[in-house]
């Protein structure tokens, strides 16, 4: 009869090995508290002796240049034009362009990267070496330090800079755009265009001046007053009239009232615009010291009224409420005796009142161009 004996192995439970590592940890407590003090510290030191960090970006825009359109006798005959917006290529040449050395370089010598400290623990560039190797180890960590990005679906390319000094950091953002420029144009724009166009523009500038010395020269010859002197001398008589205007209301103002105002109006007394009349008229009477007025003269549609200031004496002493309804009644009534735009002299809008346009529920519209028309299907037979 065999027997097999296996080996017993008690497994230690999740309190057991937890009080082994207390039990350690209790032991060398002291190793652990200057062991921690230790991290802190430096962190903390290292906290306070790194300088802060200042951060610039920009965002350049990637597109063509304008094209207008061609012009051709004939409308079949026009020619397709090249779309303005960029394609994945062109926008990463245009990165590539960005961080190309010598355009780097260029930065560097600008704004003089090569004689400042590349950290507060490192001396300048400048005193490592020849102004050479000092200005090959300032490009790359000035191309290490920019951050070139296309940002997802637009033509934008998105330029970062970090550094410690505020100054530097606006600085050398400034300075990369500029020169980026210079460069884009020198290898997009053929040479000589700008010269060419200069050029023209002297030319034309110069014909223009000559165009106008022989005008004037015609002008005192022939005794012709020109279009300048003529518009100088129209706006000053203006001037005149309208100082001589001012000076006029004034004197009015200094005058007027001497005895009370009547303020007219269309519609019977509790009307909304008759209640709005009265409290203009308590107003004025306590701003002007004189009595104003308001009489009620209603029907027509205000006709009435406007008739009797419209022939009532002109001295401002007459005053009409004006309502929307004067700007329909001609419409409505052609012949009225009077023109409301010739015959009044507007003061001031002192009252705004809505107007509602209500029908019945039964008559089915619920918007105005429905009621428009429904009106003129069945005409006639609104009231």
């Amino acid at each position: 009869m065999r027997e097999t004996f296996y080996a017993r192995i008690d497994t230690p439970s999740a309190i057991t090995a937890q009080r082994d590592w207390l039990v350690i940890g209790f032991r060398h407590r002291h190793v652990m508290a200057l062991t921690f003090l230790g991290i802190f510290a430096g962190a903390a030191l290292t906290a306070f002796l790194m300088p802060p960090r200042y951060q610039s970006n920009t965002k350049i825009l990637v597109k063509r240049e304008r094209q207008d359109p061609l012009v051709t006798p004939d409308a079949s005959n026009a020619v397709a034009q090249i779309p303005l917006s960029p394609t994945e290529t062109e926008l990463g040449s245009e990165m590539v362009l960005l961080k190309s050395r010598d355009l780097l370089e260029a930065v560097v010598r600008k704004c003089g990267l090569q004689n400042t400290p590349r950290h507060f623990w490192f001396p300048p560039y400048g005193k490592q070496g020849a102004p050479a190797k000092a200005l090959a180890t300032a490009v790359p960590d000035l191309e290490r330090a920019l951050k070139v990005e296309l940002l997802p679906k637009t033509n934008l390319i998105s330029v970062t800079y970090e550094d410690s000094n505020p100054q530097r950091v606006a600085q050398v953002l400034h300075t990369l755009v500029d020169v980026y420029v210079e460069k884009h144009l020198a290898v997009h724009r053929p040479p000589g265009t700008f010269e060419f166009f200069q050029q023209q523009t002297q030319q034309h500038n110069q014909l223009l001046e000559e165009a106008e010395s022989r005008l004037v020269n015609f002008s005192h010859k022939e005794g012709v007053v020109s279009p300048g002197q003529q518009k100088a001398a129209t706006l000053e008589k203006l001037s005149e009239f309208q100082s001589d205007l001012e000076r006029a209301r004034v004197a009015i103002a200094e005058t007027y009232p001497t005895h009370p105002v009547r303020i007219i109006i269309g519609f019977g007394p509790g009307a909304s615009g008759d209640i709005a009349a009265r409290v203009l008229a308590q107003a004025l009477t306590r701003i002007l010291g004189q009595q104003f007025v308001v009489e009620n003269r209603s029907g027509a549609g205000s006709n009435i009224a406007s008739n009797f200031v419209a022939h009532a004496p002109k001295d401002g002493y007459t005053l009409l409420q004006g309502t929307v309804a004067n700007t329909i009644n001609p419409v409505i009534t052609p012949h009225l005796g009077f023109d409301f735009v010739k015959d009044f002299a507007p003061i001031s809008l002192f009252a705004t009142l809505p107007n509602i346009l209500v029908v019945h529920p039964s008559l089915g519209v619920r918007r105005l161009d429905e009621f428009i028309k429904l009106a003129r299907e069945k005409p006639g037979e609104l009231s």
